[in-house]
């Protein structure tokens, strides 16, 4: 197998068979993995091999992990981007529709780096490390458009909050990053990893809103000493309150509104029912009150009646300090003669089934009829 080093930088030049030639990264030594080389963590692991793959030009993917029976990862490795085959789909002669050429995904490449958990379990060490590619790498300009590259620097995550915030598309912050940038290939991301920030961001910002509340709660212990909550977090690092003071819930949202009990929209004024809640006895009313309603307006007799009728309830309902002051409606309902009976003409047939024609009037046949010519006996002929 004949063995080619060249430079990120520089063109190899390929044989008609390339599964037989292998390219090898040219970098600095320091940033070159070793054997037994220890990490502390996976997460060390992670950032110096991609870092490697930066400088060697290809990019870089988990692959495979195994844990123990603690649900620990006691092996990890880390591939190539282009490892493995693609899978091969329908070729468009059989599904009927042209396709655009695309490039080689996956080549096979064998490049990969594999780490082992320590006996003392503690840190990773390296156990190993396949440096030879099956394939050109990527020169240094075009590295920071690989996938396990691509990053959106703090700088212009802040300026993606600033123009989230003035309802600027996502899509029209693509196109402002590529004109400040001088080209999209100078952005550094593309527009999939600006739609993963934002996702990011509003994520981070309902995480803000458990902390906010959390904050909140400890100025009210502050100022009452009386006030008591109790909060904890979920495997997930989420916040749940298990106890909440009764001061911060709306009594009419509880289950006692429903049965006995109601309260004013503060959540104060209790006030016990003996039978039911007000609730239930307002939703008896209107349905009996729609009833009437829809009897009354009919004819216009009824709607005086029920008119007269509601005025005299409202005025015995001030009486007793319960209804509105004044004993007056809060708008005079307006008469409105509505006739008995309502007689609708069926309207004319315009089209017919199976009638490929559309059916006329006999006003519009005589319309367009033309008439005859009594010297000739054509038709549409002026004498």
């Amino acid at each position: 197998m004949d063995v080619v080093s060249p430079l990120p930088s520089q063109t190899c030049q390929s044989s008609a068979n390339s599964s037989q030639i292998s390219y090898i990264p040219q970098v600095k030594n320091n940033v070159i993995p070793k054997i037994n080389q220890e990490f502390v963590n996976l997460d060390a692991v992670h950032k110096f091999y991609n870092n490697y793959g930066k400088e060697s030009g290809f990019g870089t993917q988990e692959h495979s992990s195994r844990k123990n029976g603690d649900k620990k990862v006691v092996k990890k490795e880390y591939v190539c981007c282009k490892q493995g085959h693609s899978v091969p789909k329908k070729s468009a002669e059989n599904s009927g529709s042209s396709k655009r050429r695309r490039g080689i995904i996956r080549e096979g490449c064998g490049a990969k780096l594999s780490v082992v958990r320590s006996k003392s379990g503690d840190k990773y060490v390296v156990s190993q490390f396949v440096e030879a590619h099956n394939h050109l790498l990527t020169s240094p300009g075009r590295t920071h458009l690989l996938r396990s590259h691509r990053k959106v620097t703090a700088a212009k995550r802040a300026l993606v909050q600033q123009l989230s915030q003035a309802n600027v598309p996502t899509c029209q912050q693509m196109s402002i990053f590529k004109v400040q940038s001088g080209g999209l290939e100078n952005v550094g991301f593309e527009l999939l990893d600006l739609y993963n920030t934002e996702r990011d961001i509003r994520t981070e910002l309902l995480r803000q809103d458990a902390d906010m509340l959390h904050e909140y709660f400890q100025i009210q212990q502050q100022k009452n000493s009386g006030f008591m909550f109790i909060m904890e977090k979920d495997d997930e690092m989420r916040m749940q309150i298990l106890d909440l003071p009764d001061e911060l819930i709306l009594v009419r949202w509880t289950k006692l509104a429903k049965i006995k009990t109601v309260a004013n929209d503060l959540g104060g004024s209790v006030q016990e029912i003996c039978d039911a809640s007000v609730f239930e006895r307002r939703k008896k009313l209107f349905k009996l009150a729609s009833s009437v309603i829809d009897d009354a307006v009919s004819t216009e007799g009824g709607s005086e009646l029920l008119e007269e009728a509601l005025c005299s309830v409202q005025n015995k309902l001030c009486a007793m300090n319960i209804g509105t002051e004044g004993g007056k409606l809060s708008a005079s309902a307006s008469q409105v003669s509505i006739p008995c009976e309502h007689i609708f003409k069926e309207s004319l047939q315009v089209w017919a089934k199976g009638c490929g024609k559309r059916l006329e009037g006999g006003k519009e046949k005589a319309v367009k009829k033309s008439r005859r010519c009594n010297g000739y006996g054509l038709t549409g002929h002026m004498t």
